[in-house]
């Protein structure tokens, strides 16, 4: 059975089975994230959209966000533009108390692994795009957004996930062909967790250590060379090589 929803854009069609696993069917939870009011037009009389749901993210919680360019466009011009965005980064990291595990410029969209201590990861987002927006406008004579929507996220449950996660972000300019090896991308938490250069400011290189040495029952001072054999090694095998985890790298 497909359903047919008007909408002020045209008419669009869902089907109406069942999500294997959940009691809810797709078009329901489409049109519940996507509800638009109508009211007739005419004097006096406004059409409206519905204000997004905020959503659920809590203290203590690690997250897989990113954020991509207006229409796919690029962010970062120059060299220049990725300093300034990382300085803005660290402010962010230092009032928002987050923890970064990984992280990754792109061309056209950015990704952080983090723990956040406080619940402000939404408000922190809003405030990094928004001060890196207003002032890449100002340096290059636009006035247009430099985001899109809103950053997406997705929740980390367990180490294996991750550790998965924190490898996809920095093998990302390898897989998009910007460079051959991650240690080639300088705009990456790689380097620094291979230990390759010092840490950024804003990464918690420690605890991504810890993570990957434990995981893999490696002593600490090897740390770094586990890591980089657990990175290279999504590049070799293409799959997942976390057991308990379906993620793939």
């Amino acid at each position: 059975m497909r359903v047919t929803v008007g909408t002020p854009q045209g008419y669009a069609t869902f089907s109406a089975g069942p999500v294997p696993g959940t009691a809810q069917c797709p078009c329901q939870r489409r049109v519940e994230r996507h509800q638009v009011v109508s009211r007739p037009s005419g004097p006096g009389i406004l059409t409206q959209r519905m204000p997004r749901a905020p959503r659920d993210f809590y203290a203590g919680g690690y997250y897989h966000v990113n954020t991509r360019g207006n229409n796919k466009a690029q962010v970062y011009v120059d060299s220049t533009d990725r300093f300034v965005f990382l300085e803005m980064l660290e402010r962010s990291q230092l009032k928002y108390e987050w923890m970064i595990y990984a992280w990754c410029l792109m061309t056209n969209h950015f990704h952080l692994v983090l723990r956040i201590l406080e619940n402000g990861l939404s408000q922190g987002m809003c405030e990094l795009n928004g001060s890196f927006g207003r002032w890449s406008n100002l340096r290059h004579g636009r006035c247009d957004h430099v985001f899109g929507r809103r950053f997406s996220s997705r929740e980390i449950t367990t180490n294996a996930h991750l550790l998965e996660a924190c490898r996809y972000v920095v093998l990302n300019p390898v897989r998009a062909g910007l460079c051959d090896h991650p240690a080639d991308w300088r705009w990456s938490s790689y380097r620094a967790c291979a230990g390759l250069e010092p840490p950024q400011p804003f990464l918690a290189r420690d605890a991504m250590l810890d993570l990957v040495s434990n995981f893999f029952g490696k002593s600490r001072t090897s740390g770094s060379a586990v890591y980089a054999e657990f990175v290279l090694a999504g590049l070799e095998y293409d799959a997942v090589a976390v057991p308990g985890t379906a993620t793939k790298a």
